[in-house]
């Protein structure tokens, strides 16, 4: 439980802090580590550069390069889809060397770092075997059950960040923040849970009904972590194993008419 609830606290402490000075002599970028890890198991890192009142930020290609050293070819028709998405959901721009970068006004420092990390996040989701088709199928079932789905949404949290949801599903006297993630982690967990804990009053205010947080996972392909699913479940959430989707009450639940 200790562990589970300083995977939050260090995300949200990492994600509102203030912006340090941001300045190296040699090259005008600095390194800033942060609380989770990549593909190999470091520290993933952003890189920051003050201009005027600008904040620029950069992953130095780090985030591609380590997806493709995995064997994702990105230049296959569905990966590059899928990645221009991403990239689109999180307005973050790719360079034709495979960098990815962002400009924010200094005000919206905690903005673009979260945009930066959750396409990270979402590129190294690219990685588990049969993320694009885990992603097409949901979307296609949700549409094929005629649920009253929101893609994408960008729903503003309470320290001001626009926080995105994969769908929003509106019933009678509920409202889900949906998540739905090829492989369930340290990172997207802990970004889902602060994502629903900095929105939901203010849904809760515009829509006047209970707002619950649901993420969907791909078990297909690994076993899941019982203990992320018990971060879940300790903070209230719903979670739906794609596996066992007809069996799970919340998944009736947005399923019904």
């Amino acid at each position: 439980m200790v562990w589970r609830d300083s995977m939050v606290s260090d995300y949200s402490r990492w994600l509102h802090a203030e912006p340090a000075p941001i300045y190296d002599s040699k090259t005008g970028w600095t390194s800033m580590s942060t609380p989770f890890l990549g593909l190999y198991n470091d520290l993933l890192e952003l890189f920051v550069k003050e201009e005027g009142d600008y904040i620029f930020l950069s992953d130095d290609g780090q985030t591609i390069w380590n997806a493709e050293t995995t064997g994702l070819d990105m230049n296959s028709p569905e990966q590059k889809h899928l990645l221009e998405v991403i990239l689109s959901k999180y307005r973050v721009s790719l360079s034709d060397e495979g960098v990815l970068d962002k400009q924010v006004e200094k005000d919206k420092f905690e903005q673009g770092k979260y945009s930066m990390l959750m396409t990270m996040f979402a590129i190294n989701d690219m990685t588990s075997q049969g993320s694009n088709i885990f992603q097409k199928n949901v979307k296609k079932l949700m549409m094929g059950k005629r649920i009253n789905a929101v893609p994408q949404m960008q729903i503003k949290g309470r320290s001001g960040i626009d926080f995105t949801f994969d769908y929003v599903v509106s019933r009678p006297y509920t409202e889900f923040l949906v998540q739905a993630v090829g492989s369930l982690d340290t990172n997207n967990l802990a970004s889902f849970i602060l994502g629903v804990d900095e929105v939901k009053d203010y849904r809760r205010f515009v829509s006047d009904k209970d707002i619950r947080g649901m993420i969907i996972v791909n078990d297909l392909e690994k076993t899941v972590n019982k203990e992320l699913l018990q971060a879940l479940i300790d903070r209230k959430l719903d979670y739906v194993l794609w596996s066992k989707k007809e069996e799970c009450p919340a998944w009736e639940e947005i399923c019904s008419v």
